[in-house]
C-alpha cells in the first residue's frame, strides 16, 4: 500500500465513522446520535465543530 492507498482507507473509514475527513472530528450528527448533543453544541461554541 502507498500513501495515497491509505489516505482513501482512512476517508473511507472517517466516513463510516461519521467523522468529518478533513479534520478527523466526529459531525454534528454523529454526536447526537450517540446522546451527545450537549457535546456537539459546546464544540460549535468553541469554533471547533466541523
Amino acid at each position: 500500500m502507498d500513501r495515497a492507498d491509505m489516505e482513501l482507507a482512512k476517508d473511507m473509514f472517517y466516513e463510516q465513522l461519521g467523522w468529518d475527513k478533513v479534520t478527523g472530528m466526529p459531525k454534528r450528527e454523529t454526536l447526537q446520535d450517540l446522546g451527545l448533543g450537549y457535546v456537539a453544541d459546546e464544540l460549535d461554541n468553541m469554533g471547533l465543530l466541523p
